[in-house]
């Protein structure tokens, strides 16, 4: 059992850091469970970062069921992160990638619509359509895995290419890439807003860069009390496991892709000796220019041969 202090000082955090490290909020289970125990938190962040205009005060927010039935995958980068209803007239699904979004961005677009259609039910009268029109449906992506310095905030509205306007405007797609809020975060030059403090704090590394961000935008009660949140949940053995299971298979996706990644380059190289010895280019050129000695280069025209 974790011991919690009252007071929560950088000598304590480096301590706890040190005996059991904080697990990243960008770890899906870590983050729904933080939103759930600490639903203001929730409130401000969604407010914040969706534009909301309402106050924690505003705002009833009932969270359904987490994992939506539109699949049989089970990968963390596969499964709906967090289904939520703010005064039964926005609905809210919000997804954390760990996992290329360029990979995924038609699926999610698919559990998007999934996630509306379930609220057809069969024989839906043309009343029950018309509710379904007032209601502002938004799909927050959170992008962990993709680096983007340059782009923070990307809204995908349905779109007419033929008219040139927006074909339905209460439905939207919020992208984030987190690794441009962290750059900006560190940007001493740069005045940052709400929402830019709130994506900036998922990718704290540590417990201490935590707090520290915290520190910039929220009260010092508040503070602790997010603080001790994510103190007791990265001590949770059940997030901890699963945590260190997720580590263990993003490593292994992780050197498949760089493994893929080197025997493209490889062949890539391969092709290019094979073009220049078809072209009687001297064997040192092609040494320099392929990083490959002349024995290899020799060995490459054999198999030619």
């Amino acid at each position: 059992m974790i011991d919690i202090k009252d007071e929560i000082t950088d000598e304590y955090l480096r301590e706890l850091q040190d005996k059991h490290p904080m697990v990243l909020l960008t770890f899906d289970k870590l983050l729904k469970a933080l939103f759930e125990r600490n639903p203001v938190m929730y409130k401000r962040f969604l407010s914040s970062v969706l534009h909301l205009g309402l106050s924690p005060d505003e705002m009833e927010i009932v969270n359904n069921n987490t994992e939506l039935p539109i699949s049989e995958y089970s990968e963390y980068s596969k499964t709906i992160d967090f289904n939520t209803n703010i005064n039964e007239n926005i609905l809210v699904n919000l997804e954390l990638n760990n996992t290329y979004f360029a990979n995924v961005k038609i699926r999610n677009r698919i559990y998007h619509i999934k996630k509306i259609s379930l609220l057809l039910k069969k024989g839906a009268k043309p009343s029950d359509i018309k509710k379904l029109n007032e209601i502002n449906s938004i799909q927050l992506n959170l992008n962990a895995r993709d680096k983007s310095k340059n782009l923070g905030e990307d809204i995908v509205v349905p779109y007419s290419i033929v008219t040139n306007t927006i074909y339905v405007d209460n439905d939207k797609t919020y992208i984030r890439y987190l690794d441009y809020y962290r750059n900006l975060y560190y940007n001493e030059t740069t005045s940052l807003e709400e929402s830019d403090y709130w994506l900036a704090l998922l990718t704290a590394q540590n417990y201490l860069e935590l707090n520290d961000i915290l520190s910039k935008f929220v009260d010092d009660d508040f503070r602790e009390e997010i603080m001790k949140d994510v103190i007791i949940l990265s001590n949770n053995e059940k997030i901890w496991d699963e945590y260190e299971r997720r580590n263990a298979d993003l490593l292994v996706q992780y050197e498949t892709e760089r493994n893929l990644i080197n025997e493209g380059i490889e062949q890539g190289k391969e092709e290019m000796i094979k073009s220049l010895l078809e072209s009687k280019i001297d064997y040192e050129i092609i040494s320099k220019a392929s990083n490959k000695t002349i024995e290899e280069i020799k060995e490459i025209e054999n198999n030619l041969k």
